[in-house]
């Protein structure tokens, strides 16, 4: 297992290596810590008796004080030496080639291992970011870590300060919402949440799961979605997002007839259906739009070519009648005729 602790995060982690010693596990056990100084290390005889009888590998980053210390393999021991302040990105990226060993999946060579982080969102955003610069032989950084989430063996602990949220925030209403998915160069991500609107563009290539499951809720009120994923009641999602607010969702308007509220009800859908559409054909648009993936050992790769159909049909038959009515069917193939698939692919 791989531990990544700053500060007083580093208290959880004591009985981690406390119960792999009891339980005489023989897998290793790697800790990285960050904090300001040599007085704020905390727990350092401690940290060093377990260094010394082999059951726990540290490496140590002071952001304030050169007096350093080293994690030596063969010594077992933590060494004295005077080095330039650093940060726990610096001591991840010198282990990069070892920490993919030890996090990739086992059914690619690696050795599986879980990896947890404790610490303030500012420590996750680093180490996370950090993380995905890795390279070695046993893949990248991002590949490593989506398949180590996808397996369970991503485990978060994250605070931050609470936050007030303001009476003043400003009102964004659902149109303005769903103009922001990212679709456009430079353009933002915002996704509604019970009330809330949060610009997630700069989280986007932290979220332990990908950019994918996050950004298909984009430009749309994804409570529900929210909901589905136990982050409503998980203190560490919600130290992540609220440092992501920017402002209120419109509600739904008060005192409107029933033929008003039904209308107003009705372009709500439709406004959610064109926002999902258009998401999801931008994802669909990407990976068809990748030239690597269409020729393998110089050949057309007949499974790009299938997925190609698959999303030509679909796009006709569905995307294009469920925004416009079928009337517009007729009028899409003509143009996509016009155009040329193979320019729509290559330009």
């Amino acid at each position: 297992m791989v531990m990544f602790a700053g500060g007083s995060g580093i208290a959880p982690f004591r009985s981690f290596w406390e119960a792999r010693r009891s339980a005489g596990a023989s897998g290793r056990n790697i800790l990285f810590f960050g904090v300001q100084s040599r007085e704020r290390f905390l727990y350092e005889e401690e940290i060093r008796g377990a260094v010394r009888e082999g059951i726990l590998e540290a490496h140590v980053a002071f952001s304030r004080d050169t007096h350093g210390l080293l994690y030596n393999r063969n010594a077992r021991d933590l060494i004295e030496e005077t080095i330039p302040p650093r940060r726990i990105d610096s001591t991840i990226l010198e282990q990069s080639r070892d920490l993919c060993k030890v996090i990739a999946s086992s059914g690619t060579g690696g050795l599986g291992g879980y990896i947890y982080i404790c610490g303030s969102a500012t420590l996750y955003e680093s180490v996370w970011q950090t993380l995905q610069k890795l390279w070695s032989p046993m893949g990248k950084g991002q590949a490593i870590l989506s398949r180590a989430f996808a397996e369970g063996r991503v485990m978060l602990d994250v605070f931050t300060t609470p936050r007030q949220i303001s009476t003043e925030l400003p009102v964004i209403t659902l149109s303005q919402l769903a103009r922001n998915i990212g679709h456009k160069e430079g353009g933002r991500v915002w996704v509604g949440v019970h009330g809330y609107v949060y610009d997630i563009t700069d989280f986007l290539p932290i979220h332990p799961g990908g950019r994918l499951i996050i950004g298909t809720s984009a430009g749309i009120d994804a409570s529900n979605t929210f909901d589905l994923m136990a982050h409503t009641n998980n203190g560490e999602v919600q130290s992540l997002l609220s440092k992501y607010l920017i402002g209120s969702l419109s509600p739904t308007p008060r005192n409107l007839g029933n033929e008003l509220l039904d209308l107003r009800n009705a372009w709500a859908i439709y406004l959610r259906t064109a926002v999902e559409s258009l998401t999801t054909v931008l994802l669909e648009v990407d990976t068809i739009q990748d030239k690597r993936l269409w020729l393998r050992n110089g050949h057309l790769d007949m499974c790009m070519a299938r997925k190609f159909y698959q999303f030509q049909s679909r796009f006709i038959q569905r995307t294009i009648p469920g925004l416009f009515g079928t009337l517009y069917v007729l009028r899409a193939i003509r143009l996509l005729i016009r155009v040329g698939w193979r320019r729509f692919i290559f330009n």
